[in-house]
């Protein structure tokens, strides 16, 4: 945390200037909360380990509620995007230190740091992948147009993403629970079949929800000067579906310590960026790549998943 907080920070001026922003000041908020962010996902991770579900779901409603809230306040009161980035912090500090009482009492016991750190680095190289996929389009499209369409894609963006995070609790319940049946010796595939299930179930009503009904959802939560990104809702929305059940088969497959699936995550995440980089005429364009990038990638696990299914039977 704190060398991302120095890499952040060290190069604040180039960012600015990069992602066409007027002041550096929320670049060096979001900055300093960088630390706090990885403090708190680590409580949040020993709450998730010990299946307290519901102490878990407290910090992610404490962490929303207390953003909208303050963010709300600080912008009426005239602190603009400055306010945005203070809202972010203090539902940080919120969130961190409700989740930071999980860290009352436990028991120092030997055990071998290598496989550990090993996982450790990998579930980060993983994550990076997951913020290239979800978000490399975003800060993209911020560099390459106008700030008007850069804002509409952003709400865009944000309305499309409904989909992972609507879809992310299940991926949750189902990681320390396959890794629990694995320790057991008991059958841990029917929880990756309810999971990915669910996933699909939930991620085809919101696509087919985006493409009936676009422009009430953005009149709903954007407004009527949105309208005008109502054609690409459910082509968003359907890259980020294939995207969430794609990351179904990764968690599952990182519950049984096989690391492959991520790494050709992160591969398709720096191949995002590349063909975007090439390829960004209009937001169809961008869509399109995503979609194609996704659905390989999802037609990838099945395949593998497939095969590692019928090498076991064997």
């Amino acid at each position: 945390g704190v060398i991302l907080s120095v890499f952040i920070l060290g190069l604040v001026y180039f960012w600015k200037e990069f992602f066409q922003i007027n002041s550096i000041w929320p670049l060096v908020i979001f900055g300093f909360c960088v630390p706090l962010y990885m403090l708190m996902s680590a409580n949040r991770g020993q709450i998730q380990g010990k299946e307290n579900f519901g102490k878990l779901a407290i910090t992610y409603q404490l962490e929303m509620w207390v953003r909208v809230v303050a963010t709300i306040a600080l912008v009426y009161f005239g602190m603009g995007v400055n306010g945005v980035a203070l809202g972010l912090a203090i539902s940080l500090i919120a969130t961190w230190y409700y989740s930071k009482s999980s860290f009352k009492s436990f028991e120092i016991v030997d055990f071998d740091t290598k496989p550990v750190i090993s996982f450790l680095v990998l579930i980060t190289l993983y994550e990076c992948s997951q913020i290239l996929i979800n978000n490399s389009d975003t800060l993209l499209v911020k560099h390459y147009f106008s700030p008007v369409e850069a804002g509409q894609y952003a709400a865009l963006a944000l309305m499309g993403r409904i989909i992972y995070f609507g879809t992310w609790t299940v991926v949750t319940l189902m990681f320390p629970t396959v890794i629990k049946l694995k320790k057991e010796g008991k059958n841990h595939f029917k929880p990756f079949v309810l999971g990915l299930t669910f996933v699909a179930s939930i991620a085809a009503v919101l696509v087919l929800g985006a493409y009936l009904f676009p422009e009430f959802a953005i009149n709903m939560l954007f407004g009527e000067q949105y309208i005008l990104i109502a054609p690409y809702l459910w082509k968003y929305a359907l890259a980020t579906a294939l995207f969430a059940c794609a990351n179904v088969f990764v968690y599952y497959n990182i519950s049984l310590e096989n690391y492959f699936p991520a790494w050709v995550t992160l591969f398709f995440g720096f191949i995002q960026v590349l063909i975007l980089v090439l390829f960004h005429q209009n937001f169809d364009q961008i869509l399109l790549v995503q979609i194609i990038l996704m659905l390989v990638l999802l037609t990838f696990m099945i395949c593998y998943q497939t095969f590692l299914n019928f090498r076991a039977k064997s």
